[in-house]
């Protein structure tokens, strides 16, 4: 759930007639990293960036090859869809202290500006989503990220007025890691809690 990695955010299905479809997949404006397979009988098309289209017939054939549609046009054409699209999610990193839920001086600032964010957009949701390094056991390190998630987790909801069922913790552990390193090396930039309010 890295923020870095750009998505396709929508899919419009368009029917142009009674026996065929269109498909064009918006964008969020975002890097590449993912696709759209459509599958059509024995046939199979991706769309893998934004502004692609295609259309297949009655079902079970490609009528053409998947095309693309300049994105200035597109959002003329889908300015009302693209108007109701929700916003891709804000994000802020903590990072902790070696085998603490203690944050370190700077994320505390960040802290507060996640917070003062969650207040500007309410209502949200906000998915606090915890990490170790790969330094001590698998397990350990997953109840460590969860504690962590769960201490900014109720730190947000005692400092924002925000219903409890908005905000959700999970603990990682070694998983998803922000800078990938071998078992039992020590990264500072691992051990961290990400925020992320949609």
């Amino acid at each position: 759930m890295r923020g870095s990695i750009g998505y396709i955010s929508s899919l419009l299905i368009i029917f142009s007639g009674c026996s065929s479809k269109r498909f064009i997949a918006l964008s969020d404006g975002g890097g590449s990293g993912s696709s759209i397979t459509i599958r059509v009988g024995g046939e199979m098309a991706i769309i893998d960036r934004a502004g692609g289209y295609l259309t297949f017939h009655g079902g079970d054939r490609l009528l053409d090859r998947v095309k693309y549609m300049e994105l200035d046009r597109l959002k003329g054409i889908f300015s009302d869809l693209y108007s109701s699209m929700p916003t891709k999610p804000k994000s802020y990193i903590l990072y902790f202290k070696p085998n603490s839920s203690e944050l370190t001086e700077e994320s505390k600032s960040s802290l507060d500006s996640a917070m003062d964010y969650i207040r500007r957009s309410s209502p949200c949701i906000v998915d606090v989503v915890g990490h170790t390094d790969r330094v001590g056991d698998s397990s350990s390190n997953r109840d460590l990220s969860l504690k962590r998630a769960k201490y900014i987790e109720s730190i947000i909801e005692r400092s924002v007025d925000i219903d409890s069922d908005r905000v959700v913790a999970k603990g990682y552990g070694e998983e998803d890691l922000l800078i990938k390193t071998s078992d039992g090396v020590p990264e500072p930039r691992n051990r961290n809690v990400e925020i992320f309010i949609k």
